[in-house]
């Protein structure tokens, strides 16, 4: 008998999902951490930056805030459409 061993990615997720990730936990609560946007992205706690900042850009998310740690992340009313 042979044994398989080794990891499988079944599905890859698309961008779009990953930025569906974030809109929608951003939905749950405003005051979510960076590393639970990862989380449910499906991100390094690093790439969600990047995630972020294009939200932001295409204005479906607003942030607010000083630091990491007092950022707080708001639906526009484009995000919550979307």
């Amino acid at each position: 008998m042979r044994m398989v061993t080794g990891t499988f990615q079944l599905i890859r997720l698309s961008r779009e999902c990953r930025e569906m990730a974030v809109l929608a936990e951003v939905g749950k609560s405003e005051a979510v951490s960076q590393r639970s946007l990862a989380r449910a992205a499906g991100v390094s706690a690093t790439m969600i930056n990047a995630y972020v900042d294009d939200l932001v850009g295409r204005g479906l998310l607003d942030v607010t805030g000083d630091t990491n740690r007092t950022y707080r992340y708001h639906l526009t009313e484009a995000g919550r459409l979307r």
